[in-house]
């Protein structure tokens, strides 16, 4: 039977899990569906997918066992499915019953992961989720490119010409609306391809110009992050699978029907992820692009399925925030108490005496999908105290006035925006005396003074109609020009101290998401150039009602640590502290420097100066970082975990070539301190040696010169004070996770 995925993935009913028996039960459910084909003889006989023949480290029994006892039998299945999709597969039926298997325990995780039950193994549990999510997914797609539709019927040459002479107008006609977009044709040479196509004919200098084509769409060289990708665009995709077909269908040795070259690039897309799910190498995520690439071009639907998957788990955001309404709270609120007089003419009567004025600003979170909205409110009371004269009369009065104003603001994540306010205002005047002129005649006093009161009352409606008028035209006006102020502040402090800085160190995330509920607000950012990879979906944190989260992908921290141009440089210890702190210093302006280990402190008073230390051996011995994957950082079982690439150059001995070293970090909190302890150093050879014994000892120094400069532990307080509009709001980070690639921080 011709085996085929159907649907999104691999598809599989339901586990039917229930009470106490999740961790020991077996995965119920149906697996993967296929169908009949129509052609058994090409059944493929070995597995179709080319995966790496030995389990990845993070799926092997030494990670499961991590779920604990009460989940044996269930780890003792799930680690016999994983062997047999990586090393004991011998036919694609075998793959697809390990592939189907694997996807019925993903339902098993998912049941456990909502039970609070198992609390205490979730984040096991999320971590093992996420490893087979990612592959799976991938896995369920790249399978449909290798099963995708057979070559054209007829001609394929002219079926491959069509098809590129097509694509060409396609880039064409996408390229002439976009402003300066035929700029790009020239790049993929459009007019000597018209020419080729018109010809319907390649020779070997034509062959030289596709490669040429291909490769400048593909595997980009010399362009900025943006340009690069710019040519991901599906219009200059489809013109490199176009040239591709075109070589393939005009190449000596083409036959038609064989895919070698898919399963090529299926392998070298799935040694690459492989690569990079073990060491968030840059390298393996160049060469997982331009595969992705390929095989995007060669296949249409399937094509974009895989990279759909991809998109899922590898260019998704490596930045999040989590801010709850409260937490923002204090940096919005305000209260002010004025006080101020009354002299103006009003309804016919010369008005004077004092009006008090409290008001209290705040915030509430609105929901929006496409940028962080909230409402600013004002709430006011007003109470006044005048007296109103006429000619004859003398007129008392106090005044209450109650106002709400609102004001919306949608921060995009560049600029904010904000609407006209509304406002109502709810006045109400009472007189209370009056004095007249009569005031020396006994009898006619009273009746003068209610006379006076009784004016007074019919022009009430009047005069809290000006009130209303009048407090709402001069709060809406005071409301507008102090937001729109304040707001331009901020929205030039955000450009000149936060993107300023990250785009003059090109740390500028390319993509910003911004959207808001009722309880809290989300920032999502991404940190990805051309041959990069990023993010998936992050484990669901934790929110405190008063706090906020931050989670941190650790491809943000490579991405950027490529950024730092330190590949293939020679830097002493000090140079490279001196260019992390000065990138540090340029992004945090306001940061304290912990430079207690490198500052004596000041000698007493009529202490002798001390001498100056003088220079050592190791001053100037040079770390010589290597031109892949430098420096890298990995998030797991609860540790950062730093890996360099890099030899030694020590002045007079014997350069010490290419090593991998690995830190672990293991972050904490205890009370008011952030605690960083230092795990053991791991060293081994980029290259095996020929000398077991010279390893040794080469080992041993770099291992000495890291934990030198690394302390075993390290505290730094772990509350911070943010100022912002002349306020002083105390944080503290109260909880530290590290698991399936993400930082998570919990700050209150």
């Amino acid at each position: 039977m011709w085996l085929r995925c159907c649907g999104s993935g691999f598809l599989a009913l339901a586990a039917t899990v229930g009470g106490t028996d999740l961790p020991c039960g077996a995965d119920e459910g149906q697996g993967l569906h296929v169908v009949a084909g129509q052609a058994p003889e090409l059944q493929p006989e070995a597995p179709l997918l080319p995966l790496p023949d030995q389990v990845p480290i993070g799926l092997d029994v030494e990670a499961l066992d991590k779920l604990g006892d009460n989940w044996r039998p269930w780890i003792e299945e799930t680690a016999a499915l994983i062997a047999d999709l990586y090393e004991n597969a011998e036919t694609d039926a075998d793959q697809v019953r390990a592939l189907e298997g694997l996807q019925r325990r993903l339902g098993t995780i998912a049941v456990a992961l909502a039970d609070p039950r198992y609390a205490k193994i979730h984040p096991q549990l999320q971590d093992l989720q996420g490893k087979l999510t990612r592959r799976l997914d991938v896995f369920a797609a790249l399978r449909k490119v290798l099963l995708g539709p057979a070559a054209p019927q007829g001609d394929p040459v002219a079926a491959a010409f069509a098809e590129m002479r097509r694509a060409l107008s396609d880039l064409e006609s996408d390229l002439l609306v976009i402003p300066q977009g035929a700029a790009w044709l020239p790049y993929v040479k459009s007019d000597d391809l018209d020419q080729l196509v018109g010809r319907g004919t390649v020779q070997e200098a034509d062959r030289t110009l596709l490669e040429t084509v291909r490769r400048r769409i593909s595997q980009p060289q010399g362009l900025e992050p943006a340009q690069a990708e710019f040519l991901q665009r599906p219009a200059f995709q489809n013109l490199a699978g176009a040239i591709t077909k075109v070589l393939a269908t005009t190449a000596p040795d083409y036959a038609p029907g064989v895919p070698d070259d898919l399963r090529e690039l299926a392998a070298q897309l799935l040694a690459a992820q492989e690569e990079y799910e073990q060491s968030g190498s840059r390298a393996a995520a160049a060469q997982f692009r331009a595969a992705l690439g390929e095989l995007r071009a060669r296949s249409a639907s399937a094509g974009e399925e895989l990279l759909a998957a991809v998109q899922r788990h590898y260019f998704a955001y490596n930045l999040r925030l989590i801010v709850t309404e409260s937490f923002v709270q204090p940096f919005f609120s305000d209260f002010r108490s004025e006080t101020g007089g009354v002299a103006e003419y009003i309804l016919e009567a010369w008005v004077t005496g004092c009006q008090w004025t409290n008001t209290k600003v705040g915030v509430d979170l609105r929901p929006c999908d496409n940028g962080a909205k909230f409402v600013l409110t004002l709430d006011g009371d007003v109470v006044s105290s005048t007296q109103g004269e006429v000619t004859h009369a003398t007129v008392y009065t106090k005044g209450t006035a109650r106002f709400h104003a609102e004001k919306d603001v949608i921060l995009d994540g560049q600029s904010f925006y904000l609407c006209p306010s509304r406002i109502g205002v709810n006045a109400r005047n009472c007189t209370y005396d009056a004095q007249t002129c009569l005031e020396w005649v006994p009898i006619a006093r009273n009746m003068a003074r209610n006379f006076a009161l009784e004016q007074a009352a019919e022009k009430r409606p009047e005069s809290e109609a000006y009130t209303r008028w009048k407090i709402s035209r001069e709060v809406r006006g005071r409301f507008d020009r102090e937001t729109q102020q304040q707001f331009a502040q901020a929205e030039r402090n955000l450009q000149t101290d936060l993107y300023g800085p990250l785009e003059e160190l090109r740390l500028k995330p390319e993509y910003s998401h911004l959207s808001s509920s009722e309880d809290d607000l989300t920032v999502r950012q991404r940190l990805m150039g051309a041959g990069q990879l990023a993010a998936g979906t992050p484990p669901p944190p934790s929110v405190p009602p008063k706090g906020m989260v931050a989670q941190i992908h650790q491809s943000l921290l490579n991405n950027g640590a490529d950024r730092m141009d330190i590949a293939g440089q020679r830097l002493t210890r000090k140079e490279l502290d001196d260019r992390i702190q000065q990138r540090l210093d340029r992004i945090f302006k306001d940061r304290q420097r912990d430079d207690s280990s490198r500052v004596p402190p000041e000698p007493e008073l009529g202490t002798p100066p001390a001498e100056p230390r003088p220079p050592t051996a190791d001053d100037n011995t040079r770390l010589i970082f290597d031109v892949v994957d430098p420096i890298s950082f990995r998030f797991e079982d609860g540790a950062l975990v730093m890996l360099l690439r890099a030899g030694l150059e020590r002045p007079g001995e014997e350069e010490i070539p290419t090593q991998i070293i690995s830190v672990p970090l293991v972050l904490s909190v205890e009370g008011n301190q952030l605690v960083l302890t230092r795990g053991t150093v791991g060293v081994k050879p980029a290259v095996p040696p020929r000398n077991v014994g010279e390893q040794i000892t080469r080992a041993q120094i770099m291992r000495k010169r890291i934990e030198d400069g690394i302390p075993e532990r390290q505290t730094r307080d772990a509350t911070r004070e943010i100022k912002q509009r002349g306020k002083v709001v105390p944080t503290r980070v109260t909880q530290v996770t590290a698991d399936d690639g993400w930082l998570t921080l919990t700050i209150e």
